[in-house]
Parts: C-alpha cells; sequence; structure tokens
C-alpha cells in the first residue's frame, strides 16, 4: 500500500516542479524577450554604426552606404509596425496552456499505462532463486549470468 503513496507523491513533487515557472508568470520583459524579433532593433541599430564605421575607413562607397543605411531603415520601420509584446503574450498563454497539458497528461497515461502492466503485487524474485530456475524457462539475462558465474 505504501509504493502507490510514494509515487504519487513522487509524481506531484515531479508535476509540480515543471508547473511552478508557469503559475508564477512570467514578467513582461521575460515574454518580450521570447518575442521571435525581440533582439532585432539592437541588432540594427548595431548594422547602422557598422555601416557609419564602413564609411568612414573607406571599405565601402557613398553610395553603397546610403543604399545599405535605407535598407537598415526598412527593416526598422517594418520591425516598428509590428505588435512584438502582444505576440510574446500570445506565445506566452500558449506556452502555459501546452505545459499545463502536458504535465497534466503526462502523469496520467504514465499511471494508465502503469495500472495495466505493472504489478507491485508480485513476490519478490530474489537473483539466486533466479538463477535456480530451468534454463528453458530462464530469460537471457539469466542465462548469461549463469553463463559468467
Amino acid at each position: 500500500m505504501m509504493f502507490p503513496v510514494v509515487c504519487a507523491l513522487l509524481t506531484f513533487a515531479a508535476v509540480l516542479a515543471v508547473l511552478l515557472p508557469y503559475l508564477r508568470g512570467q514578467s513582461a520583459s521575460v515574454a518580450v524577450a521570447l518575442a521571435p524579433d525581440a533582439n532585432d532593433l539592437e541588432v540594427y541599430k548595431d548594422q547602422l554604426h557598422e555601416i557609419v564605421d564602413d564609411e568612414k575607413r573607406g571599405i565601402i562607397g557613398t553610395a553603397d552606404a546610403i543604399a545599405a543605411r535605407t535598407e537598415v531603415s526598412r527593416r526598422i520601420l517594418k520591425l516598428s509596425l509590428t505588435d512584438a509584446p502582444s505576440v510574446a503574450a500570445d506565445v506566452s498563454r500558449s506556452g502555459k496552456k501546452v505545459a499545463l497539458v502536458v504535465a497534466l497528461l503526462v502523469p496520467l497515461a504514465a499511471w494508465g499505462v502503469y495500472g495495466f502492466t505493472g504489478s507491485p503485487a508480485l513476490p519478490d524474485q530474489p537473483f539466486l532463486a533466479r538463477l535456480e530456475t530451468p534454463s528453458g524457462q530462464a530469460s537471457l539475462e539469466v542465462l548469461i549470468a549463469k553463463t559468467e558465474q
């Protein structure tokens, strides 16, 4: 009777460990960081600075620098038109739902499978007693152990 209680407590502890971060909630900065284009603005700003530096060093010409700055500016404008925080919030909400469903279904499925295939009520089978069984009825592991002896 003790075995199912211990298993239930361990299952509860594992589910709680998985769900605890989702139950606490995420801050807005974490949710924005999860957005696919969260760091794009910083990358585009760095690209603008690199274009200016490359133009000063003479690596690229003035016409190429203007074209590159225009392209990066277009990407910045496109990024500012998208609604990244709401996308991140949607991702965060859907992630919470998926985590909740998985954290509840996996233990339920495991307990269901164990209910059909597991047998904690079977008597113990000490190793020496298994070695004494006839070879025709022994498993491969037992036969290998007998051979090693």
